[in-house]
């Protein structure tokens, strides 16, 4: 019986859930002095069943002391099903190289810190003896409540005129009959919180268990047990405050439960910062730009700079496929294209310069992505552990997403081009990464190449009405304004979701 393969599920976030709970991940959230992920690993491994322990989660989850005890930590997906069937295809194609010389999958999940070697044995027992394709187990209502655990707040399903809440350990034997329940897994999602819907959805209202086990062996061509488990601990999972609290309660009685955020100093704003220091920075950049303008003048910079504006115009038809490769090339060299942003509204007007800065920044994040996801890695995670704001940073985009690049491209916390090696670290698709950097940078884009297009106006100023450069100007300095209270709402909108992370919003 040692020949099992287990997969933890471990990408779960906590919803709805107060502030004072500062842990986004199911998996970190703290239980006796460790993450609760901890305390599933070790039962699983105690039990000295499995032979592979593949757990599916965030890269955060490496520094846990549990992940020692596994075979291979994949990153999450966008789903649990896409979860699911990477871990299972992994095992049999990566581990097994299609070999059939395993028991099968058992499934798990990062919120079952009640589980028990002994427990785990109990329950692979019966999987082993039953010689079944698809095993799953289930706790009545009653043996909750002779054990003294809460009943009232689980969602029941009402067979053979009892109420049972299901578990969190399921079997199943074949890669293959996991591709064929996948279609009933999906719309059993959807109503998982109404389980007599489940058996609605099934066919099985109103059937006992051995009805059930013939009904889904007929469905999927299979050999379906089904047991009732006399562990009441496997019918608790952490879904809600009040189930962190109980399993608090039950395996660290004497650890206090986390304080409200205006009782815990971890959790309230710093305002040791002194409050000029702002201003300070502003002065130092305001001198700065002065002291460049001042010598830039004197160099002539700015004729210089009409002349190589007036050499890309003479290339005419080529003119924009020149602007895409001096802008690639900056980009190359770690410098900033603020100045060709501006220069594509003064070459090109503005639908054109919108339609080049897009294209061109856009090729240049994906460049830089792809070289932090396949060639760079190491040396990119090695320059990211130095700083601890981008290790917020990557912890974030790792959890939610490309949502949250959208937001962090319009506020300046960190520099675009490492935003594009975090997120090639991270398990964000190309796709997503494409759309989040384009859309976001393009209200930026938009105000710089405008800006551009106004230069290009005051330098031909003697065929412009005075009115109409007012009334551009006027437009310009709302878009300014409008850009402002834009970061502004950004930045709100981020500081809601970086509560747990430490990123400074400023």
């Amino acid at each position: 019986m040692k020949n099992f393969n287990l997969i933890i599920l471990a990408g779960g976030k906590r919803k709805d859930w107060p502030q004072q709970y500062t842990c986004t991940m199911k998996a970190h959230l703290p239980i006796a002095g460790k993450p609760m992920l901890d305390w599933v690993i070790e039962a699983f491994h105690k039990s000295n069943i499995f032979k592979n322990i593949i757990v599916v989660g965030t890269k955060q989850l490496d520094n846990l002391n549990s992940m020692q005890y596994i075979k291979k930590r994949l990153a999450q997906g966008s789903s649990l099903l896409q979860n699911l069937v990477h871990a299972v295809l992994y095992i049999k194609f990566f581990i097994y190289k299609m070999a059939k010389s395993h028991q099968g999958y058992v499934i798990s999940f990062c919120d079952a810190p009640l589980l028990t070697p002994r427990i785990i044995k109990n329950t692979l027992h019966n999987i082993d003896q039953s010689e079944a394709d698809i095993v799953m187990h289930y706790v009545e209502k009653s043996t909750l409540i002779k054990a003294g655990l809460p009943s009232k707040d689980r969602s029941y399903m009402t067979i053979g005129g009892k109420e049972y809440t299901g578990t969190n350990i399921y079997y199943i034997r074949k890669s293959s009959l996991l591709l064929k329940c996948l279609p009933y897994i999906g719309r059993i999602r959807k109503v998982r919180k109404e389980p007599n819907k489940i058996l609605e959805l099934l066919g099985c209202t109103g059937k006992t268990f051995p009805e059930i086990e013939i009904i889904l062996s007929s469905l999927l061509k299979a050999k379906v047990r089904i047991f009732t488990s006399p562990h009441p601990e496997m019918g608790i999972d952490v879904d809600k405050p009040q189930d962190y609290e109980l399993i608090n309660q039950l395996l660290a009685p004497n650890i206090p439960m986390p304080k409200k955020a205006d009782e815990n100093p971890a959790l309230v704003k710093k305002t040791t910062h002194k409050s000029y220091l702002g201003f300070v920075k502003l002065a130092c950049w305001l001198l700065m730009i002065a002291a460049f303008g001042i010598l830039g003048q004197k160099l002539g910079v700015k004729q210089m700079y009409l002349q190589s504006l007036d050499w890309i115009k003479d290339f005419h038809i080529f003119a924009p496929f020149l602007f895409l490769g001096l802008y690639l090339l900056l980009a190359g060299l770690f410098l900033p294209a603020l100045i060709l942003k501006i220069s594509a509204g003064f070459l090109f007007g503005m639908t054109q310069g919108i339609i080049l800065v897009t294209i061109a920044s856009t090729i240049s994040s994906i460049i830089k992505f792809l070289l932090a996801r396949h060639w760079c890695r190491e040396s990119v995670a090695k320059r990211i552990k130095t700083n601890p704001q981008w290790q917020a940073i990557d912890q974030l985009i790792e959890e939610k997403g490309w949502k949250i690049l959208l937001l962090l491209r319009n506020i300046p916390i960190v520099s675009s081009m490492f935003l594009n090696y975090i997120c090639g670290l991270s398990s964000m698709r190309l796709k997503d990464f494409i759309y989040a950097s384009s859309i976001g940078r393009l209200p930026s884009t938009i105000l710089y190449v405008y800006l551009g297009c106004l230069t290009g106006n005051m330098i031909n100023i003697q065929n412009r009405s005075i009115e109409r450069m007012i009334v551009e100007w006027t437009l310009f300095a709302v878009g300014i304004i409008a850009f402002i209270i834009f970061i502004f709402y950004c930045r709100r909108v981020l500081k809601n979701k970086t509560l747990n992370y430490s990123i400074p919003i400023s």
